[in-house]
Order: structure tokens, then C-alpha cells, then sequence
């Protein structure tokens, strides 16, 4: 399912943007959101220590699950690659030091009270207004908004829809993907010139029907089609 959506006009086209899906890592964004809102709020700082326990660590995604016991890293750095390299033991560990009012914080602000639903699943639709957020800082001030867009140019995951977006053009976005569910996610801003727009992909694929290697493709499609659209748009 996906959502084009021009942050210029407010033009969308949806497929199926309603249909709820459990989202593998994309969670991690809006924790960077609240996590960075604790700092813009005085309540952390940048360079605040947070040190790594035993449940934190996971191998499934990023290299902290390198760390030993005991090691600390700044906000900052967790954030970076819980953004980045879509860092598990980062997520963890941030997670874990937050609690349920700083989530409600975000979901009341955001008017996201249908983003999750009880059993943890999300619609592209819901999703895509993060990035709205983001673009307009509406919950966190431009400073911190910036930054976290920054971090998501520097994915090191470009091979679902950052694949067939020109090198040139950045692209602020958040993969998931789990492939023991069949869910493979993507979304972001897409900064072409003068005509800056949001794509979100979440699809449901068993490995009967292609699994990873037909979401790569599809997606790849999507991009491609949504970029070449918006690129020659009322020209």
C-alpha cells in the first residue's frame, strides 16, 4: 500500500492507504522524535549518557549488539544509529528509557490516535504524517526536525524505494522490514527541486509470492513512477 502526497499542494494519490500492517522497524522514527523533544524540553541533553543492558542487545539490525554490558553512548549517538543503520540495540535502549506519557505526548500533538493499533499495526496513511511533521515542525522545533531529517539522508538502506531516486536528490527516509512477517516498509520526503514530496510503501508478502526480492521490484517501481510524476507535473 502507498500514499504519494506533494507537500507543495497537498495532491496525494492513495492505493489501499487504510489497510493496516505491522511496520518492523519504522517505530524507531517517531521514538528519535520523542527522544529529541525530551532534549528540546530540557529534560536530557545531547551528550547524556544512557548505558546498555543486557535485554537491550540484538544482532538483528545495526553494530551495537557489539557492545559489552555496561558501555554508554550519548542521545545523540543512539539516535543516529537507530536512524542510520536502523540500530536495534540503539531502539532498546532508547526505548527503555522513556516511558507512556512521552508516546501519549507525541500521539495527542500529532493527533495520532489511530496510528497503532492495539496489536501494534499501521497504515501508510497514519504513518506519512510523521514526515508531514517533520517537514513542517510541528512537534519538534525546526533545530531538532532538521536534524533528524539530516539523519535520515544518510540511511545506509537505499535499495527499496531510494533506489530509483537520482543520487542528487536527497531522500530523508525510514526502512523496515521484517521478513519472518512478510513486511517490507519504506517512507520518506523526497527534496526535488521546487517540488518536494512524501512516499510511503508498506507491503505484506509471503515468500510463496516473491518475498523480499518482489518488494525490492515493487517498490522500486513505485518510486520510480511516483518521481517521473512529480518531476514533469503540470510542466
Amino acid at each position: 500500500m502507498c500514499i504519494r502526497d506533494s507537500l507543495n499542494t497537498g495532491a496525494n494519490i492513495s492505493i489501499n492507504n487504510e489497510t493496516k500492517i505491522l511496520p518492523a522497524s519504522l517505530p524507531k522514527l517517531p521514538l528519535a522524535m520523542i527522544a529529541f523533544r525530551k532534549v528540546q524540553d530540557g529534560e536530557w541533553k545531547m551528550d547524556d549518557l544512557l548505558v546498555v543492558m543486557a535485554t537491550d542487545i540484538d544482532d538483528k539490525w545495526g553494530s551495537l549488539y557489539k557492545s559489552d554490558v555496561g558501555d554508554t553512548y550519548t542521545i545523540e549517538k543512539l539516535v543516529s544509529h537507530m536512524l542510520i543503520d536502523s540500530d536495534n540495540t540503539a531502539y532498546n535502549i532508547l526505548l527503555r528509557n522513556v516511558d507512556n506519557s512521552d508516546l501519549d505526548k507525541l500521539v495527542v500533538e500529532l493527533g495520532l490516535e489511530e496510528l497503532f493499533t492495539m496489536d501494534g499495526k499501521v497504515t501508510s496513511k497514519e504513518y506519512s504524517r510523521i514526515f508531514r511533521s517533520l517537514y513542517i515542525s510541528s512537534y519538534l522545533e525546526r533545530e531538532y526536525s532538521q536534524k533528524i531529517i539530516t539523519l535520515l539522508t544518510q540511511s545506509a538502506h537505499n535499495d527499496f524505494l531510494g533506489k530509483s531516486i537520482p543520487s542528487g536528490v536527497p531522500f530523508a527516509h525510514k526502512i523496515g522490514q521484517n521478513i519472518e512477517e512478510g513486511v517490507y516498509a519504506d517512507s520518506g520526503i523526497v527534496y526535488l527541486k521546487n517540488r518536494p514530496y512524501l512516499l510511503t510503501v508498506i507491503l505484506k508478502l509471503d515468500e510463496a509470492s516473491g518475498g523480499r526480492d518482489r518488494a525490492v521490484k515493487t517498490m522500486n517501481e513505485l518510486s520510480e513512477s511516483a518521481y517521473k510524476y512529480i518531476l514533469n507535473y503540470e510542466k
